[in-house]
């Protein structure tokens, strides 16, 4: 297992403890929880509009027919 600092505003970390006091689990399982919560929602909702964004972005660099068949 890997492990990261978290550096935020204090109002973060306030409502972190006050979410973790009202369902009576520690900061660092609320702040697990969050961070799955939001990786599954990015592969089920955002991953494909930044797939999206990518593949235009790499279209945009490739040559048109035309041109690449010309030469």
């Amino acid at each position: 297992m890997k492990s990261y600092l978290l550096n935020a505003d204090d109002i973060i970390f306030d409502q972190i403890e006050d979410v973790a006091e009202m369902k009576s689990m520690t900061k660092a399982d609320f702040i697990r929880e969050s961070i799955s919560r939001n990786l599954r929602y990015f592969m089920k909702v955002e991953r494909s509009r930044y797939e999206h964004i990518q593949r235009s972005k790499h279209d945009l660099n490739e040559p048109l027919d035309f041109f690449s068949n010309a030469f």
